[in-house]
């Protein structure tokens, strides 16, 4: 990562991997960054579902919106409305 910081899918690897390791701070860090080296559905769907346990709902909600605007119709998409579903 240190070599190529702006490869979004190490920093989304490093996410998942921090998520998994109840590091929350540091996953939701990662998943921003990715998202800023590319603007991708998979990307904030995770920080949304990590925002969530982070007791963040309202940005998860913001994470949601913008996964239904890229992929509406596609599993993403059903994944983000089952997660607003369970924040609401």
């Amino acid at each position: 990562i240190s070599l190529s910081p702006s490869l979004p899918e190490a920093h989304l690897l490093l996410g998942r991997i921090s998520h998994r390791a109840g590091r929350l701070s540091e996953a939701i860090e990662a998943f921003r960054i990715a998202i800023w080296a590319q603007d991708t559905a998979e990307a904030r769907l995770a920080l949304a579902e990590t925002l969530v346990e982070n007791n963040q709902p309202d940005e998860a909600r913001i994470e949601i919106a913008r996964v239904l605007e890229l992929e509406p119709d596609s599993e993403l998409g059903a994944d983000a409305k089952a997660l607003l579903d369970r924040i609401k």
